[in-house]
């Protein structure tokens, strides 16, 4: 599975932010808040300032707010390191997740549905395709959909892109198939 790392934005590397250390925005706090409060996370300390009254910085909150739209839920572990400094471990792969056969979460459909209908995929296979998803597929095909796109693949002629869509999808159901 991606580290936190590669659940940011993909096209601006957190190494190349020149204000990466900084504490988070206020926009970031009230998409963290709202993400965090709709997965059940108690984020508090890091909306308000830990104990030393240092805040999640910008890029630790990118990350953050990244993987929670992709549906990965931060271990307690993982949780208490942000916000001082050192790196975030990885997020483990849906396959150990509890809630991998759930149904996607409103926000991973959301994507989903921008991300696949960018690709020229028709409106009903998207359809078609998000009722059969389970939660820790749509995590990882939406990983495979922004690396298609940082690599160009959103460039490609409407044929190939559906193409790459329907490589990604079958990918991802090997890797996790549903029900397991």
């Amino acid at each position: 599975m991606a580290t936190l790392h590669e659940f940011v934005i993909p096209w601006w590397p957190p190494s190349e932010w020149a204000t990466g250390t900084d504490d988070m925005t206020q926009a970031q706090t009230r998409t963290l808040t709202t993400l965090a409060e709709d997965c059940g996370l108690d984020i508090a300390m890091f909306t308000q300032g830990n104990e030393d009254g240092r805040r999640l910085s910008k890029v630790e909150a990118s990350k953050l707010i990244a993987a929670l739209l992709l549906g990965a839920i931060p271990t307690q572990e993982q949780i208490e390191e942000l916000g001082n400094a050192p790196p975030v471990r990885e997020f483990p792969h849906p396959r150990t997740w509890s809630t991998r056969n759930a149904d996607p979460t409103e926000k991973q459909t959301t994507w989903l549905v921008d991300l696949i209908g960018r690709l020229s995929v028709p409106d009903d296979t998207i359809r078609d395709t998000l009722r059969t998803l389970t939660r820790g597929q749509a995590s990882l095909l939406i990983t495979a959909l922004l690396k298609l796109r940082e690599g160009g693949g959103y460039a490609l002629s409407p044929e190939k892109r559906r193409t790459s869509f329907e490589e990604a999808l079958e990918a991802v159901r090997v890797e996790l198939p549903a029900g397991e």
